[in-house]
């Protein structure tokens, strides 16, 4: 041990260690040159990944290991014959070009992808069930509807919402209970357990073999035919959007009235039915409510970079500079995670239409490879720039075309928010040690110098390694919306709202152009008068108002709401706000004057509320005249009084 300690008691413990154990193919040997250069790295991105990665790596050295002794007897054999011996194959874990085909299938999770985009729909291919993520649908629904608590679920939603391929889940779990499959094909399935049959449509606008989609879906749900709840053991679900819904309702609650009603009260009321379940999939939620919780999105993360499905990547050439395999090891750890969650919970507030899970597949794929493939990185391997390969580049790169979280998250795109303070920072030749290590190198670029800004500002949002420094602003406020993290943890329930409603009303007060201290805490109003000088103000206590957020209907989805109420405690009049409404209001407590086109349609909806707030009767109003005086003029019991207050020069 002494002599171990002498030898090995400098810098370069990890070199002179290999040298000593030498290149003879002991396994042993081999084994600790493994162990040494991946699970003792220095870098933590060489690292093995979990013990699942090291434990696979270890029994590949011995089954190398294995096989070169199996090829040593041939050699043997082969010299006793006069044969030309077979060459020999080193035991260590040589590096060679490799092909991982799970990047070829994750490409096509790309609906743009060069290859198709097979693994961007339903349950149709092994890798689409590989990376299949349980939701609340599979831990909660899925155990009742097998139990026959319902006589029909209807799943509406979006087409890529995943309705198919939850039906494939329940019948997955079906068959594993014993039941015997008695139909299925492209248009469903019918399967008995017991003595209870379940019937499912997997497109109820779809024709199928000669039979229209009306008629499909009336054969499917025969058994519930009548003004009255049927006794049948019976249970049919069905993939339908809102418009076959509304038709199904419409068109056939002559033949299915009892059904038909119970489905119409749900879509209009949230009216919940013990025998019939109606679960709008639109109304689920890809980010969680809790800001640490898993959610959807995390999930098929998780599937698409877990270390299993990068292990032919350990004997490549390009392991240390290969994007694809970097993208994957990232988005690993905590920091960038949470951050591409950020910007997916702006996509989910702002979007016209919230990202289904066929979007996010496609958007994932897209950023973890840009859809390129093994052989273009081993093509490019001798490239110097291979920075537009990296994943907080591609998650705003306009060659992925036409995509609905990619084309929102350019929207968001940090790299074109300008702060001079933290340009120059990222200027000097030393920035590289603010951000987490990545294991690929950052070769400097060869592009022009505002598009290497914009990437280094990307990687800034994304892997700035701890907080940031005091001169320097927050990665978050990079993002256009800024206050995006404020609005999400309001939303999310994780602060009080009590706050809130009061910078809400301050808000409020001041896009009506009324200075701030016309009501102190509360809310005051503009009346409209004809002589402009004189300023004549209608006042709320802030005690008459408050802030909810909405609840769910739904106890199947992962639900965050998306908006907050606020709601005069009569009961109305009522404002929703939503996280554009909540920026409007915010700047215009910060003095900001919105008028551009971009804000009218959110005035228009603060004139709203503001003209059905003022058609409430009042006993008092304030008149402040232009040299700042305050008067209050209050009418009690038929007399109307003045009370004239202290000056103020804040008008």
């Amino acid at each position: 041990m002494p002599l171990i300690v002498q030898k090995f008691g400098g810098t370069s413990v990890e070199n002179e260690l290999i040298d000593v154990l030498g290149d003879d193919d002991q396994p042993k040997n081999t084994l600790a040159r493994l162990l040494l250069s991946r699970a003792c790295c220095p870098n933590p991105w060489d690292r093995f990944s979990s013990a699942s990665e090291m434990r696979t790596a270890i029994a590949s050295v011995f089954a190398k290991h294995q096989r070169r002794q199996e090829e040593i007897e041939l050699e043997k054999l082969s010299e006793v014959d006069n044969e030309e011996p077979t060459s020999p194959v080193r035991v260590e874990l040589e590096l060679s070009q490799q092909i991982n085909p799970f990047v070829t299938e994750l490409r096509q999770a790309f609906r743009n992808s060069a290859l198709g985009n097979t693994n961007n729909r339903g349950m149709d291919s092994q890798f689409s069930r590989s990376t299949y993520v349980r939701t609340e649908l599979d831990d909660v629904l899925l155990p009742r509807i097998v139990a026959g608590t319902w006589k029909c679920v209807a799943l509406s939603g979006n087409p890529g919402d995943g309705k198919t391929a939850f039906l494939e889940e329940v019948r997955r779990e079906l068959l594993n209970k014993g039941a015997k499959e008695l139909e299925s094909n492209p248009a469903g399935w019918k399967i008995r357990l017991g003595q209870h049959l379940f019937v499912s449509v997997y497109d109820a606008s779809e024709s199928h073999e000669g039979m229209s989609s009306n008629e499909l879906l009336k054969k499917a749900i025969s058994p519930l035919i009548g003004r009255t709840k049927p006794e049948a053991a019976f249970t049919v679900l069905m993939a339908i959007n809102d418009g076959r819904l509304q038709d199904l309702i419409s068109s056939h609650r002559l033949t299915f009235r009892w059904l038909c009603d119970s489905l119409k009260k749900q879509m209009t009321s949230g009216y919940k039915d013990d025998d019939v379940l109606l679960v709008d999939l639109k109304h689920r939620a890809p980010i969680s409510a809790t800001l640490d919780g898993n959610s959807l999105f995390l999930g098929l993360l998780d599937a698409f970079v877990a270390p299993t499905n990068w292990v032919a990547c350990d004997t490549c050439v390009a392991f240390k500079t290969c994007s694809l395999r970097a993208n994957a090891n990232a988005l690993r750890l905590p920091r960038p995670r949470e951050q591409l969650v950020q910007l997916l919970a702006g996509v989910y507030f702002l979007a016209e239409r919230r990202p289904t899970i066929r979007d996010l597949r496609s958007a994932l794929a897209w950023i973890i490879t840009g859809d390129h493939d093994c052989k273009s990185v081993h093509d490019a391997i001798s490239s110097v720039d291979t920075i537009d390969a990296r994943y907080y580049n591609l998650a705003f790169d306009k060659r992925a075309g036409e995509d609905l979280v990619v084309d929102a998250f350019k929207e968001l795109d940090p790299g074109n928010v300008p702060s001079p303070r933290l340009e120059r920072r990222l200027a000097r030749p030393n920035s590289e040690s603010m951000f987490a290590q990545t294991a690929v190198h950052h070769p400097t670029s060869t592009i022009g110098s505002m598009e290497r800004m914009r990437d280094h500002k990307r990687r800034y949002y994304f892997e700035l390694d701890s907080i940031a420094p005091n001169d320097l602003p927050s990665p978050n406020s990079l993002l256009p919306s800024r206050w995006l993290s404020r609005f999400r943890q309001l939303v999310s329930g994780n602060v009080g709202l009590e706050n809130a409603k009061q910078q809400i009303l301050a808000g409020l007060q001041r896009l009506d152009r009324v200075p701030s201290h016309a009501a102190g805490d509360d809310l005051a109003l503009r009346l409209d008068t004809s002589d402009d000088s004189l300023l004549v103000i209608r006042h709320w206590p802030s005690s008459e108002f408050a802030l909810h957020l909405p609840k769910s209907q739904d106890a199947f989805l992962n639900y965050l709401p998306d908006h907050l109420v606020l709601r005069h405690v009569n009961g109305w009049p009522e404002m929703q706000i939503g996280l554009l409404m909540f920026e409007l209001l915010m700047r215009a407590v910060e003095g900001t004057t919105p008028d551009s086109v971009e804000h009218q349609s959110l005035l228009m909806e603060f004139q709203r509320f503001r003209a059905q707030l003022l058609t409430s009767p009042t006993r008092q109003v304030i008149l402040v005249t232009p040299g700042g005086d305050r008067n209050v003029i209050r009418s009690t019991n038929g007399m109307i009084t003045r009370l004239q207050e202290v000056p103020t020069n804040d008008v």
